[in-house]
């Protein structure tokens, strides 16, 4: 029970130094994320104290537009407790529109994974910009078609009033009804779509999940129904992944050929004929084709300096930096991911890559990857990514990832960051039995929390390090 008392130890530091944060707004943030901590670990009434003491100080905050904030996510740590009417009184006292929706549609999406459908659908439909309401009612349709409700997931779509959201409904469910081989009405329905695109992506659908089960002839079949020139080209991609993994390698290469010279044929914008790329080479990866894949993924990548659009360029280079970590060029996709100006995105992408590495096995790739990146922040974040696949793993080899967070320590200047990074190193060692070294290292967490120059610093660097521990629920 080694990490639960550290735990504790942390989570009551915050909160005392919580009290002492003049700032509402930084003193209510550190609030609601202690309540997540305490829901996470069992404490729902100590939760559901903080989050009342949260709600208490939000019309203190200065100024007035961060207050919707806070509301917002006091709402979404009411849903992590359990606290579904709560949640919905706190989402509708939001006073910006566009937040209260979101928080509206994260509630509506937490019931629909928890499986209370009726809850979601009671959510969603408070909702008041109708996209947003119809994009959530779609997401809680498709759910109940991959379950195989289809009956219940078609009634959803049929109110669906957002007539895009409706249209991508009615492909969710046309492609589980074609799963399930009850292809007519999974034509039906797709042939009811009246756009162009979307019927079309529907039909792919329609023609995936019928190679997926064994129907080649007939997914060509319903490939043919593809009037879009390009998305006729992933269907036939998504019949040659199927093919290959069936054991017919050969002819699935054949097919993957035919797509890849339809599409570099094709008259599409330089994106769209791009976008299919990224796709075809996801399928190849899909059917054991890495080598295959990486060579499709180096055309997209050479032709997207040619998307104008900075915004559209770098989202199109993740995608290939993704998918070049699956086909296991893990290194090749960390370079581009070097390209994204923007801290946040590249962030992201960097933590996506070495997740994909380690989670293929190769835990050593991942770490000397980790290594290799200039920025401290972002190497210490990989490394910290890497750990906590190994500690859920029980990884043997955790030892390596421990002492490349070692080395990198003295030069983390956040206090949040280094308290997190300690306290994750204190769960590593609990978990390798070396209870000495880990109470040494929980300590040394404690004394970096204790070091930062503000409440403010002090209070988020000890929530940080409860966080880090919380997967240690137990130890």
């Amino acid at each position: 029970m080694q990490i639960d008392h550290w735990r504790h130890v942390a989570l009551e530091r915050a909160l005392v130094a919580s009290a002492d944060v003049e700032d509402a707004h930084r003193r209510a943030r550190v609030l609601v994320t202690i309540a997540e901590i305490q829901a996470d670990t069992g404490d729902l009434e100590a939760a559901r104290g903080t989050l009342r003491e949260a709600s208490s100080i939000i019309a203190a905050i200065e100024p007035m537009p961060l207050r919707p904030w806070i509301r917002h996510d006091v709402a979404l740590a009411h849903m992590r407790i359990g606290d579904v009417d709560d949640a919905l009184a706190a989402a509708e006292q939001i006073g910006d529109p566009s937040l209260r929706d979101g928080a509206l549609a994260s509630i509506a999406l937490m019931q629909r994974d928890r499986l209370d459908f009726s809850g979601a659908l009671e959510a969603a439909q408070r909702i008041r910009d109708r996209e947003r309401r119809g994009t959530t009612l779609r997401q809680i349709a498709s759910h109940q078609a991959r379950l195989g409700a289809l009956e219940k997931a078609l009634s959803v779509a049929r109110r669906i009033e957002d007539a895009r959201a409706h249209q991508l409904a009615l492909g969710d469910v046309a492609a589980a009804e074609a799963r399930e081989g009850d292809i007519v009405d999974a034509h039906s329905l797709a042939a009811r779509i009246r756009d162009p695109l979307l019927r079309a992506r529907a039909y792919v659908r329609v023609a995936a999940a019928r190679a997926e089960t064994g129907d080649i002839a007939g997914a060509l079949e319903s490939a043919d129904l593809v009037e879009d020139p390009l998305l006729h080209v992933e269907a036939l991609a998504a019949v040659a992944a199927a093919r290959a993994r069936r054991g017919d390698r050969e002819g699935g290469r054949r097919a993957f050929e035919r797509a890849l010279s339809l599409a570099r044929e094709s008259r599409a914008s330089n994106e769209r004929r791009l976008t299919t790329l990224v796709e075809i080479a996801r399928l190849q990866i899909d059917a054991g084709e890495q080598l295959q894949a990486q060579r499709t993924l180096q055309e997209a990548y050479a032709g997207a300096g040619r998307v104008r659009d900075d915004r559209r360029r770098y989202a199109l280079l993740g995608a290939v930096a993704r998918q070049q970590a699956r086909a296991g060029d893990a290194s090749g996709a960390l370079a581009i991911a070097g390209l994204d100006p923007n801290a946040t995105s590249r962030s992201l992408l960097v933590r996506d890559i070495i997740t994909i590495q380690a989670q293929s096995g190769d835990t050593s790739g991942a770490l000397r990857n980790a290594m290799s990146l200039d920025e401290v922040n972002l190497r210490m974040s990989a490394l910290l990514t890497l750990l906590d696949i190994q500690i859920a793993r029980e990884d043997a080899d955790v030892h390596r990832t421990i002492d490349g967070i070692a080395r990198v320590m003295p030069e983390v200047e956040s206090v949040q960051q280094r308290a997190s990074a300690l306290g994750a190193l204190c769960l590593a060692r609990t978990r390798s039995g070396e209870l000495d070294a880990a109470r040494t290292l929980c300590e040394e967490a404690l004394n970096a929390a204790r070091s930062g120059r503000t409440a403010g610093e002090r209070a988020e660097a000890y929530a940080a390090l409860a966080e880090s521990l919380l997967r240690g629920a137990g130890a």
